[in-house]
């Protein structure tokens, strides 16, 4: 009796400690994951821009300015992004709501060791865009490329 009782106490242990053993495996893939999806630098640059009924320049480099622009144009600034790091990387491009519906860009760039890229982004008036000071931001994630990324 006493080994029938042994047995049914290992019987109900097993999947707890199954179970655990599985909780825990799974908390260390997601924190591996985690750790590979975790940008290596995030950097963002402000952009400003005005509609009006006429055009301005604005060349200030530390800013993504567009100037004054009018209904119907558009105007085109590049950044120039380097690979410093001694592997491939991945760019991953976000523009902010407040501008993305006038500021545009391609949304990845890969780059390979000591690559570096001249990334454009237009910016574009439609007709029903109201007068006014626009601004917002762009945000660049640094990632290092994978196979699969």
């Amino acid at each position: 009796m006493a080994k029938n009782k042994k047995f049914k106490e290992i019987f109900w242990l097993s999947p707890l400690l199954y179970s655990l053993i599985l909780i825990l495996i799974i908390l260390s893939l997601v924190n591996v994951t985690q750790f590979f999806l975790k940008p290596l630098e995030v950097k963002e640059i402000d952009v400003k821009f005005e509609i009006s009924n006429s055009t301005g320049f604005d060349l200030n480099k530390s800013l993504l300015t567009f100037g004054r622009l009018s209904y119907g144009n558009s105007m085109v600034r590049e950044v120039n992004i380097i690979n410093e790091y001694d592997f491939p990387i991945k760019i991953t491009i976000l523009i902010t709501k407040e501008i993305n519906n006038f500021v545009f860009s391609e949304s990845e760039y890969f780059l390979d060791l000591n690559e570096s890229v001249l990334i454009p982004f237009t910016a574009t008036v439609p007709e029903n865009a109201e007068f006014g000071n626009y601004t917002g931001k762009v945000k660049f994630e640094i990632r290092k490329k994978y196979k699969d990324n």
